[in-house]
C-alpha cells in the first residue's frame, strides 16, 4: 500500500477505513527495543505523510500512550513521538470527538516535561513547541491555558533540575522562539554557573531572542561576554559570536569598542566556522563605521581593518576568497586602476600583514584585467599556419601531482601508467569525433550553493572565472540542532536533483537514438525507485540474538570510524597537495600561439600568491607600468597630488614596518630606485630597513642614486636667492646613512672616502672609523666616548645623525670587545633617566627597539650566563610575552637569545622551540642573502654552528638514557 501510495491514494469515502488503519498502527507502535520502535515510527510517519488528507488523527490512542503518571517510566515517550508525527505533517494535535477534555489533553502532555529520562522530556518539549507553532499559525492563539501550564511545569524545574529546565526551553524555542521570552531573565541569571551543553543551549535560546531583549549588551557584559568569546568550546564560542552579530545594530560605539578585542581574537582560532562568523561581523562594522568621525569610531575601524587584512591570508581558501571579494568591491576600492593602486597603498597596508601585502595587492590589481573585454581575447588572432590542434590533456589529480610536472616530456608514459590504462593515441582517436570541452578552464556556474551556516553563498574566484563552492569545513559545527524525535521528517519527499558535471558526448550527439541511452522518463523513474527503496527499507527484520546484534554494530562502528579517519586524512592531503590548472593546452605540428591573455595573467597571479619573490617582481612591474601613465591620464595638478600621496604612503610603510619582510622591503626600494626622480624615501628609514631585511646592496644603490640626483640638481641651479641657506643637513643625513650601510658590509675603503671629502663631519669621526677599520676597537670605542662626552665644539655643532652614528658604532665596538658590562651601560643610558633604567621604556619608541634593544638583550644575557644574578631580562621578556605585538617582535628577531635564556632556566621545551624557529629563520635569510655579500654569509654560517650544537644538546638532554651511553656523551662534548 505504501509503494502504491503516490498512485493509489485512498478516496474521501474511505476516510473511516484509513483512520482505522492508522489507529491500529499507532496502537501497536510501542516496543521495548529502540530499533524496532524507531522503525515502527518511520512506518507510521510514512503512512501519515501519504494519507494525511484522508485520515482522522487518533488523539485518544496518542493520549493513552503519554498519559502515564510514572515520571520514571518510558512508555510515555512513544505517545510523544506519535504526536510529533502528527505535528510534523501539520495536522491538528487534538480532535474534538476523541472523548477527552482538551485542557486535560494538553495538561497531561505538559506533565511529560518533568519526567526523569531525556527521551521523554526532550521529545515532549519539542512537540510542545510544534503545537504552539501550529496554534499561532493556524488558530492564531499565542497565549492561553496551555502556554501557562507549560510555563508552570518548566518553572518548577528551575532550581531542582536546571539542566532539564534549559533543555525544555531550548527544544521549545526551536519551533516557537517567542515562548522563551518568559524565561530570558532566569537564563541570564543562570548563565555564569552553567557548563558544557547546557551553557550552549542557554546561549542558543538567548541568541534567538536578542532582538526582543532590552539592554541585551549590558546583560551579556555582566555575564562575561568577553570570556565567552574566548571560550575553549567551539560551539559556545560560535554562538557567542552569533549573539554579537545579532546585537550589532543596537550597539553604541563605546559598547562595540568593548567587544572588539574579543571578536578580533578569533582570527587565531583554528575553527573556520568561528572565523567566518567573525568576518561577517567585521565586514558589517567596516561598512557602517567607515564614515565615522569620532575617535572611538576611528579606533574600531582600525581594529576591524587590521583583522580583515589578515583575513586575506586566511588558511581556509573559501574564507580567503570571501575576504578578498569584500575588499575588491567598488565601494571599498576604486575600479580605476590608477586610483585603486593609490588607494591600496594607503588603506591595505598593515605591519602584521606585511609578508602577504605583495600577493594580495597584485591580485586586487590584476582582478581589474578580468573585467576587460581583452582578458579573454587571444594574444595572436591567427595561428602560425593552418594546423590541426588537439587538446593536450594533463592529469592534474593531486595523487599524480609529481607525474603532472613531467607530462610534457613523458606524456605517453604517463598515459600508459594512468589508472584508466588508455594511451594518448587511443585517447585522441576516441575523442576525434566528439565535442571537446571548452578551453576556458573552469568556465562554469555552480548549480548549487553551499548551504552551511545559514546563508553561505558561493564566492566568485576571478582566477578560475567560476563560483567556488569548495568550502569543505563543517559549516554547522557546534550549532547543529539534534532533534529528539526518533523519526526523520520528509524523507520520502522528492529530493532536489542537482546537475552533474557534463561529460563528452558521443558521435551520435543530436540524433534521436532511444536505444543509445535513457529516455526522458528515466529521471522520474530514478526518483520513484529511490522513494520505493526508502519504503522497502521498513520491511527489514530485527535479529533477536542480542549478541549477534551487538557484534554487528560494534564491527560496523569500528569500520565507520576507520573510514572517517581515512577520509579526514585524504581530505587533508588533497587540500594540501591540490593542483589547479588555470589554463588548457593544445598540441600540433606547430607551436600554439593563440593563447588568451587570461592564460598568462591567471597562472602568474596564482604563482605570486604562493611565492613572495615572484610577487615582488610582479608588483614592481605593475607599479612602474601604472606609475608611468600618471601624466598621460591625469592633469598636471592631479599628477602631482597623486605622486605626493604615493610618496606619503611609501614612507609610511617604511617607518611603520616591524617585520621588515625582505621581499617587501626590496620591492619598495626597487620601485623607488626605478622612479627616484619622483619618489623620495627618508634616508634613515632606507638604511634601517635595508640593514634589518638584509637588503644592503639595494639600499646602497638607492641612496647613491638619490645623492646623484641631488648633485645634478645643485649643478643646474647655479644661482641662489640672496640669504638662502644651502640645504646641507639632508645631504649629510643621506651620506651618513650610506656610510652606515657600507660599514655593515665591512667596506671601510668606501667609508673612508665618504668621511674624508664628501661630508663635513667632525675629524674625530674619521679617526674613530679608521681605528675601527684597522680592528683597533679599544681606541675606536675611546674616541666615540670622547665624542659623545664633548659639549663644546670648535665651529659648528655636529648634526644629530652624526651623534647617532657615534652611538651605534660605540655599541658595536664594545660588542666586538665582549665588554658586556660596558655594553649594557651604554645601551641603557639613553633609554631612561632612572637608576637602574626601566627597560619597559624601550617599547615607547621604535628608535629604541631598532638601535638599543639588540644590545640590551645580548649584554644582559651574557652577564646572566657569566653568573650575574640580575633578573631584569627575564622580567622584561615575561612582560613582553603578555603583549601580542611585543612577543611577535622578540620571536621574529631574537630566537637565538630566547633559546639560550630558557635553556639557562632549564625550560628545555621552550629552548627547543626557539632553536627550531631560529634555524628555520636562518634558512629563509640564507636564501635571500646576496651571494656577493661574502662577509655576511660567513658570519651567518658561524652562527649556524652555535644553533646546531644547541640543538644537539637539547636532543641529548631530552632522554635520560643518553647519560648511560658513553658514545652519546662524547658526541655532545
Amino acid at each position: 500500500m505504501l509503494i502504491w501510495g503516490t498512485v493509489a491514494t485512498p478516496e474521501e469515502g474511505e476516510r473511516i477505513l484509513t483512520s482505522r488503519v492508522v489507529e491500529f498502527l499507532m496502537r501497536n507502535t510501542h516496543h521495548t527495543n529502540r530499533q524496532v520502535l524507531r522503525n515502527n515510527l518511520e512506518l507510521v510517519k510514512t503512512v501519515v505523510e501519504l494519507w494525511k488528507d484522508c485520515i482522522e488523527v487518533p488523539s485518544r490512542v496518542i493520549f493513552e500512550y503519554f498519559s502515564s503518571k510514572d515520571p520514571k517510566g518510558k512508555e510515555n515517550s512513544t505517545g510523544v513521538q506519535l504526536l510529533g508525527v502528527v505535528m510534523a505533517n501539520k495536522l491538528p494535535p487534538y480532535r474534538e470527538t476523541c472523548g477527552i477534555d482538551k485542557m486535560r489533553f494538553y495538561t497531561t502532555l505538559s506533565a511529560n516535561l518533568s519526567f526523569k529520562y531525556k527521551d521523554t522530556y526532550a521529545a515532549a518539549a519539542e512537540v510542545v513547541g510544534m503545537i504552539m507553532k501550529y496554534m499561532a499559525e493556524k488558530e492564531k492563539v499565542t497565549e492561553g491555558t496551555f502556554h501557562d501550564a507549560v510555563e508552570k511545569e518548566i518553572a518548577v524545574l528551575h532550581a531542582s533540575r536546571p539542566e532539564v529546565f534549559i533543555t525544555d526551553i531550548y527544544k521549545i524555542q526551536l519551533h516557537y522562539p517567542s515562548f522563551a521570552d518568559r524565561f530570558v531573565n532566569k537564563l541570564f541569571f543562570m548563565l555564569p554557573k552553567l557548563h558544557g551543553q547546557p551553557k550552549g543551549n542557554a546561549l542558543e535560546v538567548l541568541l534567538s531572542r536578542v532582538d526582543h531583549t532590552d539592554n541585551v549588551f549590558l546583560e551579556m557584559k555582566n555575564k562575561g561576554i568577553l570570556e565567552l568569546l574566548r571560550h575553549r568550546d567551539e560551539s559556545i564560542q560560535l554562538v557567542s559570536l552569533k549573539i554579537v552579530n545579532e546585537m550589532l545594530k543596537k550597539l553604541k560605539e563605546t559598547e562595540l569598542l568593548y567587544l572588539m578585542p574579543g571578536v578580533t581574537a578569533v582570527i587565531n582560532n583554528p575553527s573556520p566556522v568561528c572565523r567566518e562568523t567573525m568576518y561577517n561581523i567585521l565586514m558589517w562594522i567596516y561598512d557602517n563605521y567607515r564614515e565615522g568621525e569620532s575617535d572611538t569610531a576611528a579606533e574600531i575601524l582600525s581594529m576591524t581593518k587590521e583583522c580583515l587584512l589578515q583575513g586575506l591570508s586566511d588558511d581556509e581558501s573559501y574564507l580567503r576568497l570571501r575576504v578578498c571579494n569584500f575588499w575588491s568591491h567598488e565601494t571599498r576600492l576604486p575600479t580605476d586602476t590608477m586610483d585603486r593602486m593609490v588607494s591600496m597603498l594607503g588603506c591595505m597596508y598593515s605591519s602584521n600583514t606585511e609578508d602577504q601585502f605583495l600577493s594580495y595587492s597584485t591580485s586586487l590589481l590584476l582582478e581589474m584585467t578580468s573585467k576587460s573585454p581583452d582578458y579573454k581575447r587571444e594574444v595572436f588572432e591567427h595561428p602560425l599556419s593552418e594546423c590541426k590542434f588537439e587538446d593536450y590533456r594533463i592529469d592534474h589529480s593531486w595523487q599524480r601531482r609529481h607525474a603532472a610536472i613531467s607530462t610534457p616530456m613523458f606524456v605517453d608514459t604517463q598515459a600508459s601508467q594512468s589508472p584508466t590504462g588508455t594511451s594518448s593515441q587511443s585517447l585522441s582517436e576516441s575523442m576525434a569525433h566528439q565535442v571537446r570541452e571548452t578551453q576556458d578552464a573552469h568556465q562554469f556556474t555552480a548549480t548549487q550553493e553551499v548551504d552551511g551556516a545559514g546563508s553561505r553563498k558561493s564566492a566568485y574566484n576571478w582566477l578560475t572565472g567560476s563560483q567556488d563552492t569548495f568550502a569543505e569545513f563543517s559549516a554547522t559545527a557546534g550549532s547543529e540542532t539534534q532533534s529528539s524525535l526518533l523519526f526523520t521528517v520528509g524523507a520520502t519527499k522528492k529530493k532536489t536533483l542537482t546537475r552533474k558535471p557534463g561529460r563528452p558526448v558521443g558521435p551520435g550527439f543530436g540524433q534521436d537514438k532511444l536505444s543509445g541511452g535513457k529516455d526522458q522518463t528515466d529521471s522520474a523513474e530514478d526518483t520513484s525507485s529511490q522513494a520505493n527503496k526508502e519504503i522497502l527499507r521498513l520491511k527489514r527484520r530485527f535479529l533477536k540474538d542480542q549478541e549477534s546484534t551487538r557484534s554487528f554494530f560494534a564491527k560496523r562502528e569500528a569500520r565507520l570510524k576507520k573510514m572517517r579517519e581515512d577520509i579526514q586524512k585524504e581530505q587533508k592531503l588533497r587540500r594540501h597537495n591540490m593542483v589547479t590548472l588555470y589554463r588548457s593546452y593544445r598540441q600540433g605540428d606547430l607551436p600554439d600561439i593563440q593563447i588568451k591573455h587570461m592564460y598568462l595573467i591567471a597562472p602568474l597571479q596564482a604563482l605570486a600568491q604562493r611565492d613572495s619573490t615572484i610577487a615582488r617582481y610582479l608588483f614592481t612591474s605593475l607599479f612602474c607600468a601604472i606609475f608611468d601613465q600618471i601624466e598621460e591620464i591625469k592633469t598636471e595638478r592631479e599628477s602631482q597630488e597623486t605622486i605626493d600621496d604615493i610618496n606619503k604612503h611609501l614612507n609610511f610603510m617604511f617607518s611603520n614596518s616591524t617585520q621588515y619582510f625582505s621581499p617587501f622591503i626590496g620591492c619598495i626600494q626597487d620601485i623607488a630606485y626605478r622612479n627616484c626622480k619622483r619618489i623620495s624615501l627618508d634616508a634613515q628609514n632606507i638604511s634601517t630597513a635595508a640593514l634589518i631585511s638584509q637588503q644592503q646592496p639595494l639600499g646602497v644603490l638607492l641612496l647613491e642614486e638619490y645623492l646623484i640626483q641631488k648633485s645634478g640638481d645643485q649643478e643646474r641651479s647655479h644661482k641662489r636667492a640672496r640669504g638662502a641657506a644651502a640645504p646641507v643637513s639632508q645631504e649629510i643625513s643621506t651620506w651618513i646613512e650610506l656610510a652606515r650601510l657600507y660599514k655593515n658590509l665591512d667596506n671601510f675603503d668606501v667609508l673612508r672616502g665618504i668621511f674624508s671629502g664628501k661630508i663635513g663631519t667632525q675629524s674625530i669621526t674619521r679617526e674613530a672609523l679608521e681605528a675601527e677599520a684597522s680592528a683597533d676597537f679599544q681606541r675606536a670605542a675611546k674616541l666615540y666616548d670622547q665624542a659623545l662626552g664633548t659639549t663644546d665644539w670648535e665651529g659648528s655643532r655636529p648634526e644629530q645623525i652624526e651623534e647617532d652614528l657615534w652611538d651605534d658604532c660605540r655599541l658595536q665596538c664594545y660588542e666586538q670587545l665582549t665588554n658586556w658590562k660596558k655594553l649594557e651601560e651604554c645601551s641603557t643610558v639613553n633609554i631612561d633617566d632612572n637608576t637602574p633604567p626601566n627597560l619597559e621604556t624601550i617599547w615607547s619608541d621604535t628608535y629604541y627597539q631598532e638601535h638599543y634593544l639588540p644590545y640590551v638583550i645580548k649584554s644582559k644575557l651574557k652577564l646572566l650566563l657569566e653568573g650575574e644574578e640580575n633578573q631584569d631580562l627575564l622580567t622584561f621578556v615575561d612582560n613582553a610575552s603578555l603583549h601580542k605585538e611585543r612577543k611577535a617582535l622578540l620571536e621574529s628577531r631574537y630566537c637565538e637569545e630566547l633559546a639560550m635564556l630558557y635553556l639557562r632556566q632549564d625550560d628545555h621545551d621552550r629552548a627547543k622551540y626557539y632553536t627550531a624557529n631560529r634555524i628555520q629563520a636562518f634558512l629563509e635569510d640564507w636564501s635571500e642573502t646576496d651571494t656577493l655579500m661574502s662577509s655576511m654569509r660567513s658570519s651567518k654560517l658561524q652562527n649556524l654552528q652555535k644553533l646546531a650544537e644547541m640543538q644537539e644538546f637539547l636532543k641529548f638532554i631530552a632522554k635520560d638514557r643518553n647519560y648511560d651511553d658513553q658514545r652519546d656523551r662524547k658526541s655532545v662534548v
